[in-house]
């Protein structure tokens, strides 16, 4: 194509005379640009328009929060490119890159300013170029918020939709309007939840708009689901062990009446008070129990007499099937219980110390546990980027951190986000954490002498879509899990590491090809779990100097601090300051420039200052700097989970 014939049918410049347009072709240069190169780069001054003769860009905008590089939109031949920061004069607003091999003609600012000064039309044509981009991005991001109030429930309208999905995407039909479904959404960016609709409303157009989460939860009373949530409380209501018929008698005989109800009363307070652990520690003085509320653990009651001690546990472990003559071994097990009609797993692991065996009981109530993910990640532009793993449609996300960070809990939101009926997803876990319709889970430690690389090798063999592998433990199971990811599965997995990049080292170091590593891989996810500052007690506070020097030292705050907060404690928090805990996460995103450093094994800087200078790295500080900025943690909790950096 010549830039004669370029400029003829670009939207810009087509209403020129044949006469002007070869002037303007004769001042054209043209440029070869390779794939990943940018050509105009956000912050910089606009000193030239492009037209694309061949090849395609991606326009990324860098969120100013955490750094990461955002697609707005893609452009390919014919279309201009650069041309905003020429008429409004400043610096350019996007960067563009380009996705593959391409050819573009560059025209200079002053040739472009003549123009526009001798050429009327093209000031049009550019104005109308313009208004398209800002409608179709207004389109694709900018959703109408709304009162649900003025609209009336249709019970036939939203039996389309299972009420779950409703309840659990925060999703609600509420008209239909136009040929169009008026679909609330709590989340309007979620687009999975929006995808999720449209498959249960094939052939019809969804409209979706924002309304609060509160809203959405009145309509979807008015609508006659209020039946299906939880009850808050379960510390009055019965107590039911699901056991096996032939447990029963043995079930029902161990311990005495008073055994049975100190168990009952130990459990019930631990579910009710929102514990994710309880502790059954033996003394001298007597048997203390400890529940871990929000992260921090609290006493409650009386220490149960030392002889006690000893039937209590032989309860705990017949209800989970263990061998009560044991006392010298630790052992592990689990019991599946439902309390006021919710069903709560504990994972019980034993001990033997110098005073008794010590017990220690993992909470896991799916009522709780399972959480959408914009409960996780509340940074609206990271959790974009989260999703974004989540719904690839292949590869490996790894999900990082330390024991008892939520890692769990996080990859079950990424399932959440992908089931349906569609799919085909299957788990192999040490222990199933959770129990989910639609899913075949397996759990390794009822098949002897089988862990999780011959339980995943086998089912690669029945071709599922994803794969969650609870832990990857061994350079065998990481190995098949980056086959399966190239052969075109996605595999969500967990990973103990203190960062993104220690996780990179990590596979490197169990003797990952670095090609494969690099191929396989869609991102890594780490996070720590801290605690939220209570809404109902939190004021503004002026911490000591030394306190703003440490922030400012790791990177959290700069020479403009934020309104920082605390807590006093009060009734709605129970006097501890905090109501639960909020992950603070750090995420590193494969894109090109990223994947090509990995695949020649660069060192663990030049990953970081790679991905950092892509926009495909979200640093740990910088998060805890958005949760300080908004209120959610103080400076005490930010600064409790970051590395020491070295003075």
């Amino acid at each position: 194509m010549t830039p004669t014939e370029l400029l003829g049918g670009s939207q810009v410049f087509s209403s020129l005379p044949a006469a002007h347009i070869e002037q303007i072709a004769a001042r054209l240069e043209r440029r070869q640009v390779a794939k990943g190169e940018d050509l105009v780069i956000q912050g910089r001054p606009g000193d030239a328009l492009f037209v694309i003769e061949a090849g395609r860009f991606g326009v990324f905008v860098r969120d100013p929060d955490f750094g990461l590089a955002i697609e707005v939109a893609q452009l390919g031949p014919g279309d201009c490119l650069g041309e905003l920061a020429l008429v409004t004069g400043e610096p350019r607003s996007a960067t563009c890159t380009a996705l593959v091999d391409s050819t573009v003609h560059r025209l200079d600012r002053a040739v472009f300013d003549a123009i526009l000064t001798q050429a009327p039309q093209v000031q049009r044509d550019l104005m109308k170029v313009l208004a398209a981009r800002l409608a179709a991005a207004g389109a694709r991001q900018g959703v109408p918020f709304v009162s649900l109030a003025r609209y009336e429930p249709d019970p036939q309208l939203a039996a389309l939709i299972p009420e779950q999905t409703v309840r659990r995407r925060g999703v609600v039909p509420v008209a239909f309007e136009n040929g169009a479904v008026t679909m609330a959404a709590v989340d309007p960016a979620d687009t999975g939840a929006i995808e999720e609709v449209r498959r249960y409303m094939r052939g019809v157009r969804v409209r979706p708009v924002a309304a609060s989460r509160e809203d959405v939860d009145r309509f979807i009373d008015r609508l006659g689901m209020g039946g299906a949530k939880p009850p808050a409380k379960t510390a009055d209501q019965p107590i039911r062990y699901i056991a096996e018929a032939e447990d029963a008698e043995r079930t029902t005989r161990a311990g005495g009446p008073d055994v049975l109800e100190l168990v009952n009363r130990i459990i019930l307070t631990g579910v009710s008070g929102g514990a994710s652990d309880i502790h059954v520690e033996p003394g001298r003085d007597g048997t203390r129990v400890r529940y871990r509320v929000h992260g921090s653990l609290e006493e409650k009651g009386e220490p149960i007499p030392v002889e006690a001690h000893k039937p209590l546990l032989s309860r705990f472990k017949v209800l989970a099937r263990l061998d009560i003559t044991e006392t010298r071994k630790p052992q592990e097990g689990r019991i599946s219980l439902e309390a006021g009609g919710r069903p709560v797993d504990l994972r019980l692991s034993l001990v033997p110390t110098k005073l008794g065996q010590k017990l220690v009981m993992r909470v896991l109530d799916s009522s709780t546990a399972l959480v959408p993910l914009e409960k996780i990640v509340l940074a609206e532009k990271v959790r974009q980027a989260v999703r974004k793993m989540f719904y690839a449609p292949h590869g490996v996300v790894l999900v990082t951190g330390p024991t008892g960070s939520g890692k769990t809990t996080t990859l079950y939101s990424g399932l959440l986000e992908r089931r349906n009926p569609e799919i085909s997803i299957v788990t192999v876990e040490d222990p199933v954490e959770f129990h989910l319709d639609g899913l075949s889970q397996v759990e390794i430690g009822q098949i002897p002498e089988v862990g999780f690389s011959t339980v995943l090798r086998s089912f690669l063999r029945q071709d599922p879509d994803i794969i969650l592998v609870g832990e990857t433990r061994d350079a065998e199971t990481a190995r098949l899990a980056l086959q399966a990811g190239l052969a075109g599965r996605l595999v969500l997995t967990s990973f103990h590491t203190n960062s993104c990049i220690a996780a990179l080292v990590r596979l490197f170091e169990m003797g990952m090809e670095p090609f494969a590593l690099s191929g396989a891989l869609v991102g890594v996810i780490h996070q720590r779990l801290i605690g939220r500052i209570c809404p109902e007690c939190r004021t503004p506070f002026d911490y000591y100097p030394q306190i703003i020097d440490n922030l400012r030292h790791a990177r959290v705050v700069g020479e403009q601090v934020p309104t920082l907060y605390r807590s006093k404690g009060c009734a709605s928090c129970r006097e501890q300051g905090f109501a639960g805990r909020v992950a603070a996460l750090e995420i590193l995103v494969m894109d090109e420039e990223v994947r090509a450093a990995v695949a020649r094994q660069a060192a663990p800087e030049e990953i970081v200052d790679v991905a950092l200078r892509a926009g495909a790295f979200v640093p740990l500080h910088r998060y805890l700097a958005f949760l300080l900025q908004h209120g959610i943690t103080t400076p005490g909790e930010a600064l409790s989970v970051l590395p020491r950096r070295p003075d």
